[in-house]
């Protein structure tokens, strides 16, 4: 999560696990401007079919 909230430039705090705690897949909760951080995310993944 560390990694992730910096790639996207936001607070550890701001990046919560809400599903998958001792599961491979993960379902995450990142608290901020929806548009931004879909924007910051097709960057980093370079899809934008998200």
């Amino acid at each position: 999560m560390k990694l992730l909230a910096k790639a996207a430039k936001c607070p550890k705090s701001s990046v919560r696990i809400v599903s998958g705690q001792t599961d491979r897949t993960k379902t995450l909760l990142i608290d901020g401007n929806p548009e931004e951080l879909m924007a910051k995310i097709s960057q980093l993944t370079g899809r934008t079919d998200i």
